[in-house]
């Protein structure tokens, strides 16, 4: 069994992260375990991959309902069509008693397919949907106006929640890592838990991966420094160097970028204005540089030009 099954949390107290939904989730369960299934209705997980979206359905169901709560998992992504809805969704949803639909990647759904969805919501009242996705603007609106959590966000594992989890894992499996090599999955999993814990499994049979994980850490560094410099007005040499030595230690443009945006969405001075604004410029970047024939010279002079 891998380690992603091995622990995967079984209630809500075990699950680490996400505790504006969490808080409100445990409430719900504690009252339907009351007998008040009236607090019941549909839920709406939107947010990066590897951030418990589907984990915490689960759990939540079984706080509510017990470990044999009937539980339907279809992820829409294989099935987008009318049929699917149709078949597996309209079946389940009429067995007897409350039951959970948990349906992923529910953006990847056709128009026509959401329609049919949003219709079968209506239908069967003591059938919960817990619809999770990546994309939220692409599932239709009458459908997200029928779920909690509609404007909600799951957000990515800060790098505290990542270690808390990593440490659990390690305590029961009775191993122990560097402080170093720590370090090194914490920022190479960029607040996916699901990469952290494949990581962490993936050490414990082998620390060969080890060296190329160092070195990613390291890049990372280069672009949280490059960012200090164009936000706070270093000297254009200063971040010219820095740029440079992203590219000579194997750093990559899609990577900067990622990493670029993920300073933008933690960065607590700037306000939603701004960020957009950032967040168009560094799409312009990753689009320029794509239909280049010399991006990293291309990417320079971008990194320059943000600071003038």
């Amino acid at each position: 069994m891998s380690w992603l099954e091995k622990y995967r949390p079984r209630t809500l107290d075990d699950v680490v992260g996400q505790e504006h939904i969490v808080r409100i989730l445990k409430r719900v369960a504690q009252s339907v375990k009351s007998g008040n299934t009236e607090v019941l209705t549909h839920y709406f997980a939107a947010g990066p991959p590897g951030t418990g979206k589907t984990t915490i359905a689960y759990a939540f169901f079984r706080d509510a309902f017990g470990e044999d709560a009937p539980i339907l998992e279809i992820n829409a992504s294989d099935e987008t069509g009318v049929d699917a809805v149709r078949n597996k969704v309209k079946a389940f949803a009429r067995t007897a008693g409350y039951s959970l639909i948990i349906l992923d990647e529910v953006d990847y759904m056709t128009s026509n397919a959401q329609a049919v969805l949003r219709r079968v919501m209506e239908v069967y009242p003591r059938t919960v949907f817990y619809l999770t996705c990546n994309y939220p603007d692409k599932v239709i609106e009458p459908i997200r106006q029928r779920c909690l959590f509609s404007r909600q966000r799951f957000k990515r594992l800060s790098s505290a929640e990542i270690r808390t989890m990593l440490k659990r894992i390690l305590n029961a499996e009775g191993l122990e890592i560097t402080e170093e090599e720590m370090d090194a999955i914490v920022n190479s999993s960029r607040g996916n838990a699901r990469d952290a814990i494949n990581l962490l499994e993936a050490f414990s049979t082998s620390r060969d991966g080890i060296d190329s994980l160092l070195s990613v850490k390291a890049t990372l560094k280069l672009v949280d420094g490059i960012y200090e410099g164009v936000m706070e007005g270093s000297s254009v040499k200063d971040v010219e160097r820095l740029v440079v030595e992203y590219f000579a230690n194997g750093g990559q443009i899609p990577d900067f970028c990622e990493r670029f945006m993920d300073n933008l969405l933690s960065d607590t001075s700037l306000d939603e204005d701004d960020i957009t604004l950032w967040m168009h410029r560094i799409a312009d970047v990753i689009y320029e540089t794509s239909v280049v024939e010399y991006p990293e010279i291309l990417f320079r002079a971008k990194i320059i030009a943000f600071m003038g």
